[in-house]
């Protein structure tokens, strides 16, 4: 709320025409200013080591309206160490021994009035309300915190002080004012409008709706950190997980319903021709399997398949031994015994012949 410059009663601050005496607002009331008033200075005393440094110094003060009231040469005579230990080496080397001199420069300032301060501001020029587009609100912040920089070096200045804070209330506004707008634009810009969706979506519908949710939480989370976009980022992101969940009941139902693993059961047939076929039904399961390895319900399934994929491979190469043996045994029969019955005649003969040796030699002796 303001005052009426004319009649002193309290309207709105947006107001362009008061509505007591009808009078308008617009029109920029002159400041009367005394003439007889004498400018206020400031004073500021800067010490420099040498006189290159000293202009550097004065050049720099200039830029923020300082000027030199008074410089003075600090002589500050010699140093005995620096100049006893230069004589014993070489006397005339003494001379060296003197100390730098410093500079002293009092600087002056002269303070600005308000007013002088108020029409400096180019902020000040211009008029915002509700219906003030995003660019208009920026370009405001620019010129406010150009202001503001500005009035940072008439600190000294209390009415300068005093207009710092209030220019830093309205920048805060104008941040405030400006991520508005923009969760405004970003809000519109929306592919779901609404996160208040019925759940009873089919498998490609909740893909769909997966994939624009998807893309508006990336352009909600572009936006300022403000509680519209963390409600709206928060709703999407629950409302993802729901999809998902669905969608994952969804697949998995249908895939578990197509698989040939179901039909796979302990014990296994002995046929290498039905074991093969099953080989096969159960790659062309997992194949379909890996095309859905985020679903979290096919993965107790994929990994059900695969393990009978290994009984399998293991129950194929136990057959194969055992028809290796009996194929080995089958093309080595004759061989076996007729080896057998050699090795058996050997064996007797040998045996009565060493009997006959053992006997003759008994009888002999």
């Amino acid at each position: 709320m303001k005052k009426c410059p004319y009649c002193a009663e309290k309207i709105a601050d947006e107001a362009v025409v008061c509505r007591f005496c009808g009078r308008e607002l617009t029109t920029q009331q002159p400041i009367i200013i005394a003439h007889n008033a004498q400018p206020q200075y400031i004073t500021k005393t800067l010490v420099y080591d040498n006189e290159i440094a000293m202009r550097a110094g004065i050049a720099k003060m200039a830029k923020f309206g300082w000027e030199v009231k008074e410089t003075t040469e600090i002589h500050r005579g010699w140093d005995p160490g620096k100049t006893c230990c230069l004589g014993v080496v070489f006397l005339p080397l003494a001379l060296f021994g003197k100390k730098r001199n410093h500079y002293q420069v009092i600087f002056q300032k002269r303070l600005l009035s308000e007013y002088e301060i108020n029409i400096n501001l180019k902020s000040k020029n211009i008029k915002l309300n509700e219906h003030s587009s995003q660019n208009e609100w920026e370009t405001f912040l620019n010129y406010l915190q150009l202001d503001i920089l500005g009035l940072k070096h008439e600190k000294e200045n209390p009415a300068a002080a005093k207009l710092l804070e209030e220019l830093k209330k309205d920048e805060a506004i104008a941040f405030n004012r400006i991520n508005s707008l923009k969760a405004q634009g970003l809000l519109a810009k929306r592919n779901i409008h609404s996160y208040d969706i019925e759940l009873e979506t089919n498998e490609e519908e909740s893909q769909a709706l997966i994939a624009l949710l998807q893309n508006d939480l990336e352009l909600l989370k572009t936006g300022p950190k403000i509680s519209t976009l963390t409600t709206a980022i928060s709703e999407a992101s629950v409302l993802i997980e729901k999809l998902e969940n669905r969608f994952d009941r969804l697949v998995t139902t249908r895939i578990s319903n197509n698989l040939f693993n179901i039909e796979i059961t302990a014990p296994f047939s002995d046929d290498l021709t039905e074991l093969r076929t099953q080989m096969q039904q159960l790659d062309k399961d997992l194949s379909e399997l890996k095309k859905h390895k985020k679903v979290q319900g096919l993965k107790p399934i994929r990994k059900s398949v695969h393990n009978k994929k290994k009984e399998i491979k293991k129950h194929i190469r136990k057959i194969k031994r055992q028809e290796l043996w009996e194929s080995y045994k089958k093309d080595n029969y004759k061989k076996l015994k007729t080896t057998a019955i050699i090795v058996g005649a050997v064996v007797v003969t040998s045996i009565l012949c060493i009997g006959t040796i053992l006997l003759i030699n008994y009888l002999i002796n």
